[in-house]
């Protein structure tokens, strides 16, 4: 359970990115989940029934939704919302209210993201379709792959991630 001088981590969006992300957040202890978004009764109960705060506003991309979402004590912004453009605004908005705060962006625009990573420090910006495109290759190339990427950059060789058991493989006993 959060205490009320906890740092705060908002996350806004309201989409299934958003709740699970915020209910991954609230699995750590020693900060606040706050979830901005518009008004939406049953993403409200969901985002309260994995331990997060559901802050309702008009605009999540407001300086008066971010204030009272508790930007000026949150350590990061998590922008998640399927708008890029609505990410960048609330990210560069609670940048200009809190300084010191970290920026996670989802953005679909990859030349776009690349540029605000180069050009905004403290930020992260990432894309579900970059990520879900290599694991969707790497699982087309071998059957048992769960996760791909392209490592070390966005654009590096793709690598996968697969599951093997010795038994399966002829080499149980071998190792």
């Amino acid at each position: 359970m959060d205490e009320p001088g906890d740092p705060v981590m908002i996350v806004v969006g309201g989409g299934a990115i958003a709740l699970g992300t915020a209910q991954e957040l609230c699995a750590l202890q020693g900060h606040r989940v706050t979830v901005l978004w518009r008004r939406d009764p049953d993403l409200a109960r969901a985002v309260e029934n994995v331990g997060a705060v559901f802050i309702t506003t008009a605009r999540p991309d407001s300086s008066e939704g971010l204030e009272r979402a508790g930007v000026r004590r949150a350590i990061t912004i998590l922008a998640l919302s399927p708008d890029d453009h609505l990410n960048l605004h609330a990210a560069l908005l609670a940048r200009d209210l809190n300084p010191r705060i970290r920026i996670v962006l989802r953005q679909f625009n990859r030349t776009l993201a690349h540029k605000i990573e180069q050009n905004l420090p403290n930020c992260s910006v990432l894309s579900l379709a970059w990520h879900s495109a290599a694991t969707y290759a790497a699982a087309a190339i071998d059957p048992s792959c769960f996760r791909g990427l392209q490592f070390p950059e966005p654009d590096g060789p793709l690598t996968g991630f697969a599951t093997r058991i010795a038994r399966d493989c002829g080499v149980s006993g071998d190792t």
